[in-house]
């Protein structure tokens, strides 16, 4: 059971440092460490579903912080007078964008484990570096 906390736990702090580089933080000098630790918790994790739920974790956070501006649209424009029925209409539209565009962290961290073996310690510094250059 402890290795299920930590899996969890190391998902969802590595979306919360992802999450918190966006722009509208102003810490954007978070996106090295949270590709790092990223990358770096995909390559110790011992087997390919580890590295998948830690990058869905990750992910999941990552887009369900970002995504918090749907909690401000406001469906009365668009015809829905109930406000219980517009809260769970953007409850289940946010969840359910956050758990679809996770699923490519995922895949993403499953793809990294199994190419694994043929890379090297370094490229754990090298694509997140690639990715923040491309970035600015």
């Amino acid at each position: 059971m402890g290795k299920a906390y930590s899996i969890i736990i190391s998902g969802a702090v590595i979306g919360l440092i992802l999450a918190l580089s966006q722009p509208i933080y102003n810490l954007g000098i978070l996106v090295f460490p949270g590709l790092v630790l990223f990358f770096l918790a995909v390559k110790i994790s011992r087997n390919k579903s580890r590295a998948f739920w830690i990058g869905y974790l990750a992910g999941l956070v990552y887009f369900l912080i970002n995504f918090k501006w749907y909690w401000t649209v406001s469906l009365k424009n668009l015809g829905v007078e109930n406000s219980f029925l517009a809260f769970f209409l953007i409850f289940f539209i946010w969840t359910l964008t956050g758990i679809a565009l996770a699923l490519a962290w995922g895949i993403s961290a499953l793809l990294w484990k199994k190419l694994d073996e043929k890379v090297s310690w370094a490229s754990l510094l090298i694509f997140p570096a690639v990715f923040t250059v491309r970035e600015y």
